[in-house]
């Protein structure tokens, strides 16, 4: 199996970072798979890095005047940002190395190439031509591929970036036939994912060891659950959502309560030597407030739904309603240090912009 990673997956799962990212670095060195990154993947995600840095930081600084002004002093100083930058480069590198994560150089492309090939309007460029690093991108994994030898081997190509690399077959993305025609040995079929979660669950889990916590003697699945329905409760508290499934309205949702949790579900994979991926599921019952159009609450009825202010402003009213919806957590269990680290909490019927 050989898997390449995008710009966005590695930046989405917060710089590899995530849980389910994690156990994907470990268990791929543990099964003896291939995880690929093309180089224009790292060069993208440290330049990426910089810029959420100095967005963040622009919008620190409009607060720390008046931080340093009630303090009567200066107690917050300026970020380096060419410093960091570096640090993390290092820190990624670093991580990629050790779980021998291979980089796939930048292909060999001359300039007018790159140019012709934009003008052709073939994705991955977009009409008005913009795209040349995705071109960079796929070019690299496309010469992987045709680098490979015969005989049948899974190939999976992890991105969210679907407009630009992918096409809807059969109400499932599909990579487009414009980057399959780049496969010189049209046997390697490529398969598209479009999270980390589903291609996990899907085809690395099955490949991992169910593991009993009676293997574990230390482990305490009992205050695991504890623990994990506190931190629903807390990393829920004043949550905010674009909408979320069997709401009667969307666009800004805020949680207001946190009614119940309830775990129902949990399986434990072994990652690597000491190492786990711990899996929970269940519901959650919220208490969600939002705004509705008038027209909408008006003429059509609204079941279970309370008006907080009918006349919030001339468009809309204030409305809120309780549910109750499906979680997800993703946590990671270390023998050697005995700490369990939640890395992902979920609402499985939250909608995506």
């Amino acid at each position: 199996m050989i898997i390449f990673l995008d710009t966005s997956i590695v930046i989405g799962e917060n710089y590899l970072r995530s849980s389910i990212a994690s156990s994907l670095l470990k268990s791929s060195r543990f099964l003896g798979l291939r995880l690929s990154i093309p180089q224009i993947v790292l060069d993208e995600t440290s330049g990426q890095f910089r810029l959420a840095l100095e967005n963040k930081h622009e919008q620190f600084c409009k607060l720390r005047e008046d931080i340093n002004k009630l303090a009567g002093k200066g107690l917050i100083t300026d970020t380096n940002f060419l410093e960091e930058q570096v640090l993390f480069s290092s820190w990624f590198e670093e991580i990629l190395r050790n779980y021998g994560v291979e980089i796939l150089p930048y292909p060999e492309l001359r300039p007018e190439e790159i140019v012709r090939a934009s003008y052709e309007r073939k994705k991955p460029f977009k009409e008005n031509g913009a795209g040349f690093k995705d071109y960079l991108l796929w070019n690299s994994i496309a010469s992987e591929i045709n680098e490979l030898s015969e005989g049948t081997i899974e190939i999976y190509f992890l991105t969210n970036n679907v407009k630009d690399f992918c096409e809807k077959k059969d109400r499932e993305w599909v990579l487009h036939a414009h980057l399959v025609e780049g496969i010189r040995n049209q046997g390697k079929m490529v398969t598209v994912y479009t999270g980390l979660r589903d291609f996990f669950g899907e085809r690395i889990s099955p490949l991992l060891e169910r593991i009993d916590p009676a293997y574990i003697p230390e482990f305490n699945l009992g205050n695991l659950l504890a623990r994990a329905r506190e931190e629903v409760e807390e990393y829920l508290s004043s949550y905010s959502a674009y909408g979320i499934e069997g709401l009667q309205f969307e666009n800004e949702v805020t949680i207001d309560a946190v009614h119940s949790v309830a775990i129902e579900d949990w399986e434990i994979k072994k990652v690597e030597v000491g190492e786990y991926l711990i899996m929970l599921s269940g519901s959650v019952e919220i208490e969600a407030s939002g705004f509705i159009e008038k027209f909408d609450l008006y003429m059509r009825e609204h079941k279970d739904l309370f008006v907080i202010d009918r006349d919030w402003n001339e468009w809309v009213a204030a409305v809120s309603q309780t549910i109750e919806t499906p979680i997800s957590l993703a946590l990671s269990y270390s023998k050697s240090s005995g700490e369990t680290i939640i890395h992902s909490i979920e609402l499985d019927n939250e909608y995506s912009h």
